[in-house]
């Protein structure tokens, strides 16, 4: 068996030699126009260029942070004010305290029936408070609840205006100058009816200023 030497040069005599070019590859994005119904051939340069000097919208995101912030601080300021009173008003009106069954002379009333009223009533303001502050955008584009939200309100205030003055009579015009009551029910009414009137006096202020 014979042996065949080949040398380098025999080996390259068998390359094909021929010059070759590398072509590079344009990266192409396709931008789907949905409205037009039309695709875009955008270059791979000018679409990196457009997503680098894309900034995102840190004003328009902290504006949402803010709002959020002070929704929740809204709510748990509903929660600390008009809880205790709701509360109260409603463990005295549950209560069997001989003075708030009485009825006043001239007055088919009873502090039993201001006291629940009223307890119910803010329970009442506390949702339209939290649902009014959930309501709250940075556009306010849903201005037809607010409209009812306000429509609300005033009546509310009027009805809260038009109770507690009836309660305050009722209370100190009969059952308090008598001191039927005992120390702990009469203190709670006494200075829950002071806080009530004030607050509704200050909130109609408030709104007839509004409107101003």
């Amino acid at each position: 068996m014979m042996n065949e030497n080949r040398t380098p040069s025999d080996l390259n005599d068998h390359f094909i030699k021929e010059p070759y070019t590398l072509n590079p590859i344009d990266i192409q994005v396709v931008d789907n126009d949905i409205e037009t119904g039309s695709n875009k051939i955008v270059n791979d340069k000018e679409y990196i260029l457009k997503g680098i000097l894309k900034k995102p919208n840190n004003e328009e995101d902290q504006a949402h942070t803010n709002l959020m912030i002070i929704k929740i601080f809204g709510i748990i300021a509903l929660f600390l004010i008009l809880t205790p009173i709701i509360v109260c008003d409603l463990y005295f009106g549950f209560s069997d305290h001989t003075c708030i069954n009485e009825m006043p002379n001239g007055l088919n009333y009873t502090l039993k029936l201001y006291l629940l009223v009223s307890g119910f009533m803010e329970l009442i303001w506390l949702l339209v408070g939290i649902y009014t502050i959930c309501l709250l955008s940075i556009t306010n584009d849903d201005i037809t609840k607010f409209v009812y939200v306000n429509q609300f309100i005033k009546f509310g205030l009027i009805f809260n205006l038009i109770w507690n003055i009836l309660g305050a009579v009722t209370f100190w015009g009969s059952i308090y100058k008598g001191g039927h009551c005992d120390s702990e029910t009469s203190t709670y009414i006494y200075v829950s009816l002071i806080i009530k009137l004030i607050g509704n006096l200050i909130t109609l202020q408030q709104n007839s200023n509004k409107k101003e």
